[in-house]
This record gives structure tokens, sequence and C-alpha cells, in this order.
């Protein structure tokens, strides 16, 4: 009685899982599904003519998110902690926004790992310690 138990609730658990993994939409889908959600919500203040925060969404479209990264990291960053849109404003629901916010995050992450950049180092003069050691790294003298 307990074995057939466990073995139905494993059989629940797996279809429940493959029940997600199938229903899942990739990044790209959302964005496309959820776009409406920036032409309604955040347009009206962060436009080319009020240019709210110093940012512009008009004219972004979703295929181009990763090119406009600055913009939407900031956009991420707001979205997460609540603060756009403005209390006062008409909110999207939670379920959309945390969804949204997701895909761009999915996507922007996406393009970071296909091409790192750590950043350029510039020329600088060694110090003592870093002389020494590249002596011996490269000659092997102490």
């Amino acid at each position: 009685m307990r074995k057939s138990l466990y073995l139905g609730v494993g059989a629940a658990a797996v279809a429940a899982v493959a029940l997600v993994i199938v229903t899942q939409r990739s990044p790209a889908a959302v964005l496309h599904e959820r776009w409406e959600m920036i032409d309604r919500y955040c347009v009206d203040c962060h436009n080319d003519a009020e240019l709210t925060g110093g940012i512009s969404l008009q004219g972004l479209k979703p295929e181009n998110v990763v090119a406009d990264a600055r913009v939407w990291e900031l956009a991420i960053r707001k979205l997460r902690l609540g603060m756009m849109p403005p209390r006062e404003e008409p909110q999207p629901d939670f379920a959309v926004r945390d969804e949204f916010v997701g895909a761009l995050e999915s996507t922007l992450d996406a393009a970071a790992a296909a091409q790192p950049y750590a950043g350029a180092q510039p020329v600088h003069r060694m110090n003592r310690a870093e002389y020494a050691n590249a002596v011996r790294d490269l000659f092997g003298i102490e």
C-alpha cells in the first residue's frame, strides 16, 4: 500500500515537472508577448519628449534588447524593486511583471555569457613587488 502511494506521488511529480518544461516559453517569446506592457505602463513618461530619468523607451523593440542593454539593466533594477511604475500610476499584474523581467534578465544574461568581456586593463607602471614577480616568472631568478 505504502509503496504504491509513493509510486503514485512520484509519477505525479514527474508529470508536473514535465508539464512545466513543456509549457515553458523562451525568453524571446515572452518578450514579444508581453511587450505591450512597456507601451501601456512605461512610454507615457519614458518617451523622446519627456525623457523622464534620462531614459526613452519609445521605439525600442523586443528583438533589440541586447543592443539596448544599458537601458534594460536600469529598467530591470527599477522593476524588481517595485519603483516603476510609480505607486500612484496604474500597475501591471505582478505575475506579468515578474515574467517580463525574468525574460529580460535571461536574454541579457545569455548575451553576456555568449560574449564575455572582462574589460580593458590600462598599462601601468609596476611597483617593486610586481617587478620582482615578473623577473622571477620570466627568468626564474629571485
